[in-house]
């Protein structure tokens, strides 16, 4: 920068000038003495200060390619494979994303990684769940795919097909050798996932398959008080009739017809109010629910007994 630049900023520091002029004069004179620097230039060579030049990438989505444009990364720019998958990975994971069980397995066959992320950290087995390919999935399996490895949302496979309700997807990944009661990172097992998400197909395969009810979720809800809160009545029927307790403490000691009754759940109630959920103490006049205190109290010394 010129001397008269200098002069000029000085004479901004002044007393006679105001704050904020101080203020920018002396950012201005910070950067007057950066630029004079020695050796303040760019140096040609990125290496020298540690780092890598990256140049910028364009932004596509796997599914809008197909796996023959793919293939051709593998002929591209060298410095691609610094910041994404290797070819031969992202060829797989575009396959799985376009639901070509095809290619998935050609891919696999030539050395393809079954576990590698796509650029959300999802593995394809996530993936694959997500949309309830069922072709795809299996050929994952059979490749070396993980059935218990976690996708971005911290949902396992087998959790995510729950949550999507694909039965034939949650039997593939049984028969793989998932492990039925894996927690995500809610704290929620595949059987306390579908049983909120309402399905009670998936909730009887995953019981006959060995999943306990009893585990509690992050919210110290379990099987039984899932569905209780969540007012799905069908999942409750399924869960009793394999043998769930209807008065079965969660853990902060409340029973399943408490939240029902909190939530308002009306079918709920009068699910576990059948199956011999016991009433207590809870007023459920309060919460305006077709039950008053007359009508619970045979109920409640039919079930007389502690909780």
């Amino acid at each position: 920068m010129s001397n008269e630049w200098n002069v000029w900023l000085w004479k901004c520091t002044s007393a006679g000038a105001s704050m904020r002029v101080r203020t920018w004069a002396v950012c201005g004179m910070f950067l007057s003495a950066v630029a004079q620097a020695p050796g303040a230039a760019a140096s040609d060579s990125p290496h020298e200060h540690g780092w890598i030049e990256r140049k910028p990438l364009e932004k596509t989505e796997p599914h809008r390619l197909t796996p023959e444009q793919w293939l051709e990364i593998r002929s591209g720019p060298s410095d691609l494979r610094l910041i994404e998958p290797d070819a031969l990975d992202k060829t797989l994971l575009a396959a799985v994303a376009a639901r070509d069980a095809d290619t998935v397995a050609k891919a696999l066959a030539a050395g393809a990684n079954p576990n590698a992320r796509d650029i959300r950290t999802d593995p394809p087995l996530v993936v694959a769940a997500r949309a309830g390919d069922e072709r795809v999935l299996r050929v994952l399996l059979r490749g070396g795919a993980q059935p218990d490895l976690k996708g971005a949302s911290g949902f396992r496979p087998l959790a995510v097909a729950s949550l999507r309700g694909h039965l034939r997807v949650v039997d593939a990944l049984i028969a793989a050798g998932a492990t039925i009661d894996a927690r995500s990172d809610n704290g929620a097992t595949a059987l306390l996932t579908a049983a909120g998400a309402g399905h009670p197909r998936i909730v009887a395969r995953l019981l006959d398959a060995g999943a306990d009810w009893r585990l509690f979720n992050r919210d110290g809800l379990n099987g039984i008080g899932v569905p209780a809160a969540e007012g799905q009545a069908d999942v409750l029927e399924v869960m009793l009739d394999r043998g769930a307790d209807p008065n079965r403490l969660d853990r902060g000691g409340q029973p399943p017809l408490y939240w029902a009754v909190f939530r308002r759940q009306r079918d709920a109630v009068r699910v576990l109010l059948s199956a011999g959920a016991i009433p207590g103490t809870i007023a459920y006049d309060i919460f305006e629910l077709p039950f008053s205190d007359d009508e619970l109290r045979p109920q409640r010394q039919k079930n007389a007994r502690p909780l």
